[in-house]
This record gives C-alpha cells, sequence and structure tokens, in this order.
C-alpha cells in the first residue's frame, strides 16, 4: 500500500473484535540474533479513536504503543539489546463494527509500517574451556572468559582468541570453528559458532615438594633404601 515516502508499506489486515472493548489483533512476527542497537520505523494508525493502535513487542514484552485514530504518517525508535529476539508489530482493536460508522468515511481499521530499519545481524560465539585444567580466553569484542562465555557480533567479524593457562594448567591447544594448535587462534564469524580452550593440569611432582612422603617406610633390613 502508499508508503512513507516510498510507493510501497505493509499494511495489516482489516480486524474487528467480536465483542467490543476485548483486543483482536492482526500480527506480523520477525525473530533473528540481533548486535545491541535500535529498531526504528514509521507507521500510520486508521482505527476508531481510543480503538485501535499499533503496538510493538520485543520478546512479547510491549516496547512500544502508538496513538489511536487518525494518525498520518510518523516515525518511533526503540532500543534493542544484543541478543535473540523476536520482534512483532500488531494492529490492536476492540472496536467491534467498522470505524468509518464514527465519522471519518475512509476510517480503515488498519495499520501501516514502512521503512523498517533493524540492527546489524548478530551471530554468537561460544568459548568453552575444557576439560580439567585452569585458565582464561581473551579477545576481541571484549572476550574474557573464564569457564564460559558467549559473544554476539555482527556477521562477519573477524575476532583473535588468546589462551592463557592459570594455576598449575597448561594450555593444551584449541577446537572447533577452524581453531588448531596452541597459538592465538583468528577465526572470522559466520555465523553461531563453538570453540574450546583446552586447559590440562600439569602433572603433579612426585614426592611432593621433593620430600619423602611421610608414613612411607622401608621394611627393617633392607639392603637398597629409597630416596628422593
Amino acid at each position: 500500500d502508499d508508503g512513507y515516502q516510498s510507493p510501497t508499506s505493509l499494511r495489516s489486515a482489516a480486524v474487528l473484535a467480536a465483542t467490543q472493548g476485548t483486543y483482536v489483533y492482526s500480527t506480523l512476527n520477525v525473530t533473528n540474533t540481533f548486535v545491541a542497537g535500535s529498531v526504528s520505523f514509521a507507521y500510520r494508525v486508521s482505527a476508531g479513536l481510543n480503538f485501535g493502535d499499533l503496538e510493538f513487542l520485543i520478546d512479547d514484552v510491549s516496547a512500544f504503543v502508538s496513538v489511536s485514530g487518525e494518525t498520518g504518517w510518523l516515525t518511533t525508535t526503540v532500543p534493542i539489546p544484543t541478543g535473540s529476539h523476536k520482534l512483532t508489530w500488531r494492529f490492536r482493536n476492540k472496536l467491534n463494527f467498522a470505524c468509518n460508522v464514527l465519522g471519518s468515511i475512509n476510517c480503515a481499521d488498519r495499520v501501516w509500517i514502512d521503512q523498517v530499519q533493524l540492527p546489524l545481524p548478530g551471530a554468537s560465539l561460544s568459548i568453552l574451556k575444557g576439560p580439567f585444567g585452569e585458565g582464561l580466553v581473551i579477545g576481541d569484542a571484549g572476550i574474557s572468559c573464564g569457564t564460559s562465555c558467549v559473544a554476539v557480533v555482527p556477521v562477519g567479524t573477524q575476532i583473535t582468541l588468546n589462551a592463557i593457562a592459570q594455576g598449575f594448567s597448561v594450555f593444551e591447544g584449541w577446537s572447533g570453528s577452524g581453531c588448531a594448535g596452541t597459538t592465538a587462534c583468528t577465526l572470522v564469524v559466520t555465523g553461531n559458532q563453538f570453540v574450546t580452550a583446552n586447559f590440562v593440569p600439569t602433572p603433579e611432582l612426585f614426592p611432593p615438594g621433593c620430600q619423602f612422603p611421610p608414613n612411607w617406610v622401608m621394611p627393617a633390613g633392607a639392603t637398597t633404601g629409597w630416596e628422593v
């Protein structure tokens, strides 16, 4: 239908409530993983005053509700955090008869949206540590992981990861998403990916502290003694 600064737009269905005062909806959803940013769009409402409006939801939580009645084209911007989200636009109407009988012969019981701008699509890089040792993984995009972490970055982002062994552990190497070896791993995030940094305990010195273990004894009369 006629759009905002363009010849086309998306238009809801014309819906009427079965019972006046109870909302009925015409709904549009999009689900994706996004980096932090904002959703902006133009919208127009043509509905009964105090009866019909446009609602925008993020993960089924209302984030914006327009005014009702006849609005003409307006714009709004809503912030969105990093992560996987369901975005919903829906025309809400609680009028159970056509709104054009309220005085506006052009009232349509619909809403329109146009010029929708979404944050950059993102992908998750999940970093795991295993199996038994201690260590830290640091890298671009603020990555600093102990046991595990997930970073959401724009698709196509190049990330360099470094593994740092801690305590009585050594870094044995990378696995997953093309990472291998024991040096820094550089990868390009093309989708949801997993990388594991494999830390293992350092072989323990025996006897501890280079001292003869207490309560370990040699039998009397032994001709050859054990020693450290």
